[in-house]
């Protein structure tokens, strides 16, 4: 390990030893982090993805929720080689803005930045802002993850985590949150399917302009879980004909993600 690295591990520990205090100060009122919804699509370069994951989850998941975010799930894309996908929330936006903030200014990112820039091609291809249409259709918030430096054996039994993008196009948001609710979803849990969250995209102007996300175009989202990519085949394959996603996402969740299949159930 690099020396970069090294001091980067380091800074990480000590910040989870701040971050239980944190955690048990805001549960007893926490509304959810997944209030708002990050999805972010990064293109690396060619050959160097599970680099990044592997580096990504060393440094960015405590050094990130430490200042106020959750990390949900980083993800190889099973379609795209050199596509990595990952999500985050805020209980606020002013929470957003904080977070990023001080995580963009931490001993952290300041040590490892530059070796990122490094294995990354377009920084973000594409990135949304999404709110849950409802609380109960948020994402879990007892998801769990394996520890930081965990010496345990993790069965590799992630499954495989679908996001089905809708756009919003003739007609109301609500009229085809209801139809994603009413045909897309039950069609895929009949099949096999585990739904994770509904989500759709929020209104909320951007408080970070150094991160933009996609502001011109209104998408309804919904994120499933299956045991397989061969599973989900087959569960597409076999639902009935409805409504067409614009983009379907196929994720491979990495070791650490809180996003996965089995977990969710």
């Amino acid at each position: 390990m690099s020396m970069t690295r090294t001091t980067a591990t380091c800074g990480i520990l000590a910040m989870v030893l701040a971050a239980g205090a944190l955690a048990a100060q805001a549960a007893s009122s926490d509304p959810g982090y997944s209030n708002f919804l990050e999805l972010r699509v990064y293109t690396t370069q060619e050959g160097q993805r599970d680099r990044f994951l592997e580096y990504f989850e060393e440094h960015y998941l405590e050094s990130q929720e430490v200042v106020g975010m959750r990390i949900w799930g980083e993800f190889r894309d099973l379609v795209n080689p050199t596509q990595f996908v990952w999500m985050h929330g805020y209980r606020t936006m002013g929470e957003r803005q904080a977070g990023l903030l001080q995580f963009y200014t931490s001993p952290v990112w300041q040590e490892t930045g530059a070796e990122v820039r490094d294995m990354l091609g377009e920084r973000a291809s594409h990135v949304h802002l999404l709110e849950p249409v409802s609380a109960r259709e948020a994402f879990p918030e007892n998801s769990r993850r394996p520890v930081l430096l965990s010496e345990q054996p993790q069965p590799d039994r992630r499954g495989v985590v679908v996001a089905q993008l809708f756009l919003v196009e003739d007609g109301t948001v609500s009229d085809l949150i209801e139809a994603v609710r009413n045909s897309v979803i039950p069609d895929y849990v009949d099949n096999g399917a585990v739904s994770l969250g509904l989500f759709r995209s929020s209104e909320e102007p951007n408080n970070f302009p150094a991160l933009p996300y996609i502001e011109d175009e209104v998408v309804v989202a919904w994120f499933g879980s299956f045991e397989t990519d061969a599973a989900f085949e087959s569960a597409r394959e076999s639902a009935p004909l409805g409504l067409e996603p614009f983009e379907t996402l196929r994720l491979a969740p990495g070791e650490r993600s809180r996003l996965r299949h089995l977990q969710s159930q």
